[in-house]
């Protein structure tokens, strides 16, 4: 049996060029049913095929999808799960079932392009020479693929010799990708193109801005129409992504009606009234958590988050009918209330969630006995990520075998990221896998971005993911301070903030290491500290206590034998502090003596090892402050 092994691109620039998180959703669900459709070719004429990437669940999905690509036989229609990686096993035809794969890839992007072509024509009046010469340019040149029969080191050496070359693109640039020649009917000045596009704003179905700012290339306006689009071509879902407002403000709606202040419960029930009354539509379901779901109220999860922002009222980037003000006003008396009922007001802060299996092609290449069942325990991962991320009210982007990127609150992104690593982990349990002749184990690592609302949403997410592969992937540390037999490189997270002047704060941990004598889950100890920074808590860390000790590990720099001096320093700082509970700490030894350990786990926590080196890193301290307040420090 013969392996192929055939690769479909970009993925990650055609995904991240994005304005808002439905392009995103739409370009990484686009690729998906493009891959599908190769793999339906292939089993379409080669029913007898080995289908080793992605792994299909039984043979009843796969005869599902040798008879058809659209999405009724697969139990999830809102997400892409097939990956732009194809792998096959046959032992005649080999260079046959690549091409079927590829003419599988490009004869649904041809009739996706087709679509989205008559609907323009419907309803934009264009000079169909000059649109349709740029439109037919940049659909016909967008993908590139490669393929080769063999192992899967064959297909990196085939893809190093990049033979493909793109015409270049003159003229105004697409306002969302910045690389491709804007549409437009023939027109040279920037006002007449503007003016092109607002009229295509003008048509709600095509969900651009109508007063010209956003002007699109092919490939953009293609996943702008994708929603409305792949409803009748493949089977999907209608979709709507929540918006990059919706997650930051999500904790703060989520508080109010978690109140039981009769003032707030009131508040709620004015403001949607308010909505109502400027005929603002509530999404069915937006949020895929359960809890809720009987409430009345819960109408405030069901319409998008710049309706609670007010500089989104104010700037007019919603439509409403009538005047603001009457809105605003109303919004207004709900914060009012939250806040003198003890909720904080919301911070401007999402989160981006990015993750991968570590080595894993050279886990695939090294295991070639188990490289089916590699597959299959991903494919059971891939399954699980939509429940495992919806029921903490976020919203999945894709989640192909062991690539995951997901968007979700602040307050909800550490204990999913972890529930995913632990699953991963149960998962892909397989006994006898080695690397380089050592007994090994599939590990995953994390890239978790928490974002400012002013940041241009593309540059997030590839700042997540160069998180993830430059710096999780890349954390490396001594052997002796890991857990079990995970390698020394991967097997890690790095969270970092990025705020209105870009990076902030970063953190950068194994997901569990030994630190002297104690084995630490790094993900459980971080929310236990965050935990602490609360007017309940009888164990606190106050916010001038966290200030305090970062400064102090910034003006000095420390070394590792000088751990408990350190340790002691932390202690005198926080019993110093005049706050009321710590106060009866320091007449308690018993209370002292947690004090002390607290003080342990915090010096602990700023500990950074990048190898053999250690370093004692105040960004460690001034993120759980960071975390406690949802995005302020």
């Amino acid at each position: 049996m013969a392996g192929i092994h055939i690769s479909f691109g970009p993925v990650q620039a055609f995904i991240t060029q994005a304005r808002k998180t439905q392009d995103l959703w739409a370009g990484s669900y686009l690729l998906a049913s493009l891959a599908r459709a190769a793999v339906h070719e292939v089993l379409k004429n080669h029913p007898s095929v080995t289908v080793i990437r992605p792994s299909l669940q039984d043979s009843e999905t796969k005869k599902n999808l040798a008879k058809s690509y659209r999405v009724n036989a697969f139990p999830e229609k809102r997400i892409g799960t097939f990956p732009n990686l194809l792998e096959f096993e046959s032992d005649s035809d080999e260079e046959h079932i690549a091409e079927l794969a590829v003419n599988g890839w490009f004869a649904l992007w041809e009739t996706i392009t087709q679509e989205a072509k008559e609907k323009i024509r419907q309803k934009v009046k264009h000079s169909k020479q000059q649109f349709e010469h740029i439109w037919n340019r940049q659909v016909t040149t967008i993908w590139e693929y490669y393929w080769a029969i063999g192992e899967y080191r064959n297909l990196m050496r085939r893809k190093s010799i990049r033979t493909l070359t793109r015409p270049p693109e003159e003229g105004s640039k697409c306002t969302m990708c910045g690389e491709r020649e804007v549409l437009h009917d023939g027109a040279s000045r920037l006002s007449d193109i503007r003016s092109f596009w607002k009229g295509v704003g003008a048509i709600d179905s095509f969900r651009v801005k109508k007063d010209g700012s956003e002007r699109l290339c092919a490939i953009c306006l293609i996943k702008r129409l994708v929603p409305d689009i792949l409803p009748k071509v493949i089977g999907s879902e209608r979709v709507h992504y929540p918006s990059t407002t919706s997650f930051a403000l999500l904790p703060w709606r989520l508080a109010c009606l978690e109140s039981q202040d009769s003032r707030v419960l009131g508040a709620v029930d004015k403001y949607i009234e308010t909505l109502q009354e400027y005929d603002v539509s509530f999404r069915r379901r937006p949020w895929k958590n359960k809890l809720f779901a009987d409430n009345e109220r819960a109408k405030i999860l069901y319409v998008d988050g710049d309706y609670f922002y007010p500089s989104s009222i104010e700037e007019g980037n919603i439509d409403i009918k009538g005047d603001h003000k009457k809105m605003l006003a109303s919004l207004n008396s709900l914060r009012d209330a939250a806040k003198n009922s003890g909720i904080p007001d919301y911070t401007p802060y999402y989160a981006i969630l990015a993750m991968d299996g570590d080595s894993m092609g050279t886990m695939l290449s090294e295991n070639k006995d188990k490289k089916s069942l590699i597959s299959e325990r991903m494919g059971v991962f891939a399954r699980d990520v939509c429940r495992i991320v919806e029921n903490r009210w976020g919203r999945v982007i894709y989640a192909g075998g062991d690539d995951v990127l997901a968007l979700l609150p602040v307050h909800t992104v550490l204990d999913t990221a972890y529930e995913l690593r632990k699953k991963f982990t149960t998962e892909m349990a397989i006994e006898g896998l080695q690397i380089d002749g050592k007994e090994s184990r599939l590990t995953v690592s994390a890239g978790i971005l928490i974002a400012h609302l002013s940041a241009h949403l593309s540059a997030v997410i590839s700042r997540a993911h160069f998180l993830l592969e430059s710096i999780a992937k890349g954390h490396s540390v001594p052997e002796n301070v890991l857990i079990g037999n995970a390698p020394p490189l991967n097997d890690a997270f790095a969270i970092e903030t990025w705020d209105r002047g870009g990076s902030s704060l970063r953190l950068v941990k194994k997901w569990e290491s030994i630190e002297g004598n104690t084995s630490y889950n790094w993900i459980d100890l971080l929310q236990t500290l965050v935990s602490r920074v609360s007017k309940s808590s009888q164990l606190p860390l106050t916010s001038s206590f966290l200030y305090s000790i970062a400064s102090l590990l910034r003006r000095i720099e420390w070394s590792e034998s000088e751990i408990e001096p350190l340790e002691n320093l932390f202690l005198v700082d926080y019993l110093q502090s005049r706050d009321e509970r710590i106060s009866k700490i320091r007449k308690d030894p018993d209370k002292i003596d947690e004090a002390q350990s607290l003080m342990r786990e915090l010096v602990r926590m700023s500990i950074h090892r990048d190898s053999q080196k250690v370093m004692f890193k105040p960004d460690h301290i001034e993120m759980i402050q960071f975390l406690s307040r949802g995005g302020t420090v």
